[in-house]
């Protein structure tokens, strides 16, 4: 590749890898909603509580392991609100990044490939709202499981090259000093690496069923499938300067320490999470009847169209610009889920054992993924496919990188780097379209001006409203939650500590926040807590109930 083709594609990538940054900053304020704040929501009931968990928070998800760790540094330097939360999404960000350079380091790609394989899967990431909410707004089971992964490959690659060295065979009477010294170098090296893996596994089971389903058993399975399922030719580990007999124990010892490790974490996080418990998390890890499987499956592509950013095209047509992106991203989709089968049916070519690893990884994480959408209810919201999304991304470039390594395959290897280079620009243009202060004619930004300017500080709102309001207002404003079904109007806990509802700010000038449909769907139905109110603020998009006391305790 030519010296100016590598600083232009090089240039651009470092580009489209900072524009994330941009939105993480910048734009992404616009694009949150109630569920955006959950981590850090996770991360101040920690610090009301002071440990891990909060046993009077009702949580959505338990993490012992989560993002909720990294909030936590920010809420304390800058409280509670969304300042403390993009400090912890930047942070994540470059996590992430910094997992997936070492992932495409040690498949020994270039600086230059390496940049332009992380642009296309950080551009990829963010193509539509519903991914950038996922690993750009707040941490959950998927953006987290895909970090524990790649950081787990990291550590057993490591871990396995510093194992090799020490099972070369030297005769200690004939060593000298410095072979000696390199000798006890390197064999402390591997205890202190594997002592590494062993606590990463560890500290990531503790969350137990996402790491087991995301991290452990991909990687024990594709450890086990390198020798059960594809034994290796003589050729293959002559390429790979090893030997059968070392290659066996390099991977018996590596399957021993994740194994025990991941044990260890599963018991000690059933331990720390004993008096706590998810609802939610508890729901979707369910069967569901196998009558459902069919539709389930069927749902899977246009899931994956719809993390791509294709949405409702009734009224688009075929040949617009838009109909076209569309078309595109169709086909974009369609290769993203077979070129990771063509790795497969070019196994026996591939004499790479750490490209073999990565394929084994990529088809065990996605088949477990499937099962629990097909079999489960992880069809009931389309991103819980978005491990399977990325996943094929990364495998996908693997494959293009190795097809470009052979002068038959490059052109075609180039072709698809084009292709997805285009996806990764139609991406970057979408993110550039979003201003600085995207959002703030939305109706949550307009509450917190609306109720900073008027001196409201603590109230009430359903869900939708309350996490958001409070969280864009940086904790000025402090709303809780309420259900609305009809007239009953009653307090709900989801994501809520208890004793926020029994806050001494909350028997002052305290208030209710409805939207215009709510309030008019309680006085159809006449709803008793509304007729407590002192005063009533009347607009056309929101209504305000004033009490002169806690309204809680006329709810339900």
């Amino acid at each position: 590749m030519k010296k100016y083709y590598k600083v232009f594609i090089s240039t651009i990538s470092i580009i489209f890898i900072l524009s994330v940054l941009y939105y993480i900053i910048f734009p992404s304020k616009g694009e949150y909603n109630s569920d955006s704040a959950d981590t850090i929501l996770w991360a101040k009931a920690s610090i009301d509580a002071g440990g891990l968990f909060n046993e009077n928070f009702e949580y959505a998800a338990l993490f012992t392991f989560g993002g909720q760790l990294l909030m936590i540094p920010f809420i304390k330097l800058f409280g509670y609100g969304i300042t403390a939360n993009i400090c912890g999404m930047v942070v994540f960000y470059l996590l992430f990044l910094t997992a997936l350079f070492f992932i495409f380091k040690k498949m020994d790609f270039s600086l230059t490939w390496n940049l332009f394989s992380l642009a296309v899967v950080m551009m990829l990431i963010s193509l539509s709202v519903k991914m950038r909410e996922i690993f750009w707004q707040h941490i959950i089971y998927y953006s987290l499981g895909m970090l524990f992964l790649y950081v787990g490959i990291c550590l057993v690659d490591a871990s396995a090259k510093e194992i090799h060295k020490n099972l070369v065979k030297y005769d200690y009477k004939q060593m000298d000093g410095s072979t000696l010294a390199k000798k006890i170098k390197n064999r402390v090296r591997e205890i202190v690496l594997l002592l590494f893996t062993f606590v990463w596994f560890m500290l990531c089971s503790t969350n137990q069923t996402v790491t087991f389903a995301m991290l452990v058993v991909p990687l024990l399975g594709a450890l086990i499938g390198l020798i059960v399922l594809n034994p290796l030719t003589p050729k293959v580990y002559a390429d790979n300067k090893l030997e059968k007999k070392h290659f066996d124990s390099i991977i018996v010892k590596l399957i021993s320490v994740v194994t025990l490790a991941s044990l260890l974490g599963y018991r000690f996080g059933t331990f720390l999470k004993r008096n706590v418990s998810s609802s939610y998390q508890n729901g979707y890890s369910k069967m569901s009847l196998p009558e459902t499987w069919p539709d389930h499956l069927k749902s899977f592509f246009p899931a994956l169209l719809d993390m791509m950013g294709i949405g409702y095209l009734d009224d688009v047509q075929l040949m617009s610009a838009k109909g076209v992106i569309a078309l595109y991203k169709v086909v974009c989709a369609i290769l993203l889920i077979l070129i990771p089968f063509l790795a497969i049916i070019s196994w026996k070519k591939i004499k790479s054992i750490k490209f073999r690893f990565m394929i084994l990884i990529h088809f065990i994480l996605c088949t477990i993924i499937m099962l629990g959408f097909v079999c489960g209810f992880l069809s009931a919201a389309n991103w819980r496919i978005s491990p399977v999304y990325v996943s094929c991304i990364v495998t996908s470039l693997l494959y293009v990188k190795w097809l470009f390594k052979d002068i038959k395959t490059k052109n075609l290897s180039v072709l698809i780097c084009i292709g997805m280079f285009a996806l990764a620009a139609i991406s970057f243009v979408g993110i550039c379209k979003l201003k600085p202060d995207y959002g703030k004619d939305k109706f949550a930004m307009k509450m917190v001006d609306y109720l900073e300017e008027n001196g409201y500080t603590d109230g009430y709102a359903t869900f939708w409203n309350s996490a958001l309001i409070t969280l864009l207002s940086n904790g000025k404003i402090r709303l809780r939650n309420i259900a609305i079904d009809g007239a009953d109007m009653r307090l709900y806990h989801y994501q809520q500590e208890s004793n926020w509802f029994k806050d001494e700010e909350l028997e002052k000038n305290t208030f209710i926040l409805t939207t215009a449909d709510e309030y008019t769907n309680l006085v159809l139905d006449g709803c008793e807590v509304a007729n407590y109110a002192s005063n009533f603020i009347v607009n056309d998009d929101f209504v305000i109930m004033e009490y002169t006391f806690n309204p809680a305790s006329v709810m339900k």
